[in-house]
């Protein structure tokens, strides 16, 4: 986001940008309030989306298993739902799902088993997974390529990749300042695919 919107600025001076750091609902909300014009969120199918809504995809993600840097996991290819559940797994708070089926797909290997830590935020899961305490599933958005501490290892043949994308009201859709946000975001996530970033 930050690349985009310093290229927005450099190309459009005459617009003003506030960020709000919110998730789903509550971007949602504030859409429908005509509090923000656009809400950069996964697409998650689980939440719809309101009628005077709609979603723009922008990006595709790997879904990934994250590990610490080192982890035996790390960089293996095709890994099973055993090998996976073999180590501390913690699945983000429904809420904080982009992954479809996420739960539903490891409900019998979790089957009795009782988590030892629960995270409700990414910061908070992400610091576990760096100093190895728990492994955990999200997409590769989660992390960059550089990352010092953390592995993302896809498991593409598990799951399915994950849109990332703008939510507007359907009447502004068409605005200039929304076109202008969306193609500088395409061709920002052309050049990404391309170097292999996502």
């Amino acid at each position: 986001m930050p690349s985009i919107i310093t290229k927005m600025i450099g190309l459009f001076p005459e617009y003003n940008f506030t960020l709000l750091d919110a998730e789903h609902d509550g971007a949602i909300e504030s859409l429908l309030a005509d509090a923000i014009d656009v809400a950069a969120l996964p697409f998650r199918d689980y939440k719809p989306i309101p009628p005077l809504l709609t979603y723009v995809p922008i990006y595709t993600c790997q879904a990934c298993l994250m590990t610490a840097k080192g982890h035996p996991l790390s960089g293996r290819n095709y890994l099973s739902l055993e090998e996976i559940c073999q180590y501390n797994l913690i699945l983000p708070d429904k809420n904080l799902q982009v992954i479809a089926n996420l739960n539903e797909t490891f409900s019998h290997y979790m089957e009795g088993k009782t988590p030892k830590v629960k995270f409700l935020n990414s910061e908070t899961g992400r610091a576990f997974v760096e100093q190895g305490i728990v492994v955990t599933i999200s997409s590769n958005i989660w992390v960059a390529d550089d990352d010092p501490a953390i592995d993302a290892t896809p498991v593409s043949h598990i799951f399915p990749d994950v849109s990332y994308g703008y939510i507007v009201r359907k009447e502004d859709l068409n605005l200039p300042k929304i076109q202008h946000l969306i193609t500088q975001s395409k061709s920002d996530a052309k050049m990404r695919n391309r170097s292999g970033a996502y």
